[in-house]
């Protein structure tokens, strides 16, 4: 049988997860859930309960733009391919919702179970050049969410005058947040930084693979530490890691085709935060997103418009039968 394996980062809105799982639960579905560390783990598990739940007891801190958001997905990986089930692994967040029913995700997986879901874009066309630049070359640190410094490789005198006032305020924020330890990256940051690919790429952190791809994934990242910890110093790594990987593993390459991420959002909005939270007024735009297959949308906030609970997935009752089994609270 083939599953859908969802793996989903999290971090608050407790009830807007359950009402994630309600919705895509059927036989065929396993969930593996990473709370951040910081979160109280229990406000989820009393609310989501089922055989088919696993809740990570090994969890990380998450800071967005952080290398630890590849790390937690690396950890829900390897937890659900030791599983032993054959199927996708389907990459989700919280704020993500079905556009379309239980059985429309499974036909359309089944008819495709040999493709990877994922945008990919060679690295200079995905990033402008000073993205690329901060991305690659510079030594990024992440202290709170939205809130990071980035330092170009210091290797005279001249050029640590140039980032004098950088590294005065890395200094000042590492004592501020009392993360001491992190000041003997000063002498990293005299190093040039290297890629561990001659080519990289990028795209959207949502992505949906194959049992074969994720275990290559996951067997290079046990067998090349040094490739993930080149990272430690990126900023969004998680629209880099995945991309550039998949397309530089030769036993992805020849067995599975790729096709685009699965998951809809809206980056291109003007006058609000990016990607849009989605409110009622946006289903139109939603519907149009289902109708070229985008199976996932995000973000969705409860806080917001909980138009979602009742609207989502948007069915065709000629074609599409909602198959959830709901998850009621322990």
């Amino acid at each position: 049988m083939q599953y859908k394996l969802y793996l989903i980062l999290a971090h608050d809105k407790p009830l807007q997860l359950q009402a994630l799982v309600n919705k895509l639960n059927d036989d065929r579905s396993i969930f593996v859930i990473h709370i951040d560390k910081d979160s109280t783990i229990s406000s989820f598990k009393s609310m989501i309960n089922a055989e088919n739940v696993y809740f990570l007891e090994d969890r990380l801190s998450c800071i967005w733009g952080n290398i630890s958001i590849v790390r937690a997905t690396l950890l829900l990986i390897e937890f659900a391919l030791n599983l032993g089930k054959d199927g996708h692994l389907i990459l989700l967040s919280g704020a993500c919702m079905p556009l379309v029913s239980n059985a429309a995700i499974t036909s359309f997986l089944s008819a495709n179970k040999n493709v990877n879901f994922i945008d990919i874009y060679k690295a200079e066309q995905f990033l402008d050049p000073e993205e690329s630049s901060r991305r690659f070359f510079s030594y990024t640190t992440h202290f709170r969410p939205r809130l990071a410094v980035s330092i170009k490789p210091i290797h005279s005198i001249s050029s640590f005058l140039y980032e004098l006032r950088r590294v005065v305020k890395f200094v000042l924020l590492v004592l501020t947040e009392k993360r001491y330890t992190e000041l003997v990256n000063l002498k990293e940051f005299t190093q040039k930084r290297t890629s561990f690919f001659s080519e990289n790429y990028g795209g959207s952190q949502w992505w949906a693979f194959t049992r074969s791809t994720a275990k290559a994934i996951l067997d290079h990242t046990k067998n090349n530490p040094e490739h993930l910890n080149q990272y430690t110093f990126t900023h969004a790594p998680d629209e880099i890691f995945f991309q550039t990987l998949v397309m530089n593993l030769p036993e992805v390459l020849k067995k599975v085709a790729f096709k685009p991420s699965l998951t809809y959002a809206n980056w291109s909005r003007k006058g609000v935060h990016l990607p849009v939270t989605f409110k009622r007024e946006d289903l139109n735009e939603l519907a149009e997103a289902k109708s070229e297959n985008y199976l996932f949308a995000r973000k969705f906030d409860i806080g917001v418009d909980d138009f979602f609970i009742t609207e989502l997935p948007i069915v065709d009752h000629s074609t599409e039968t909602i198959m959830s089994k709901p998850i009621s609270a322990s």
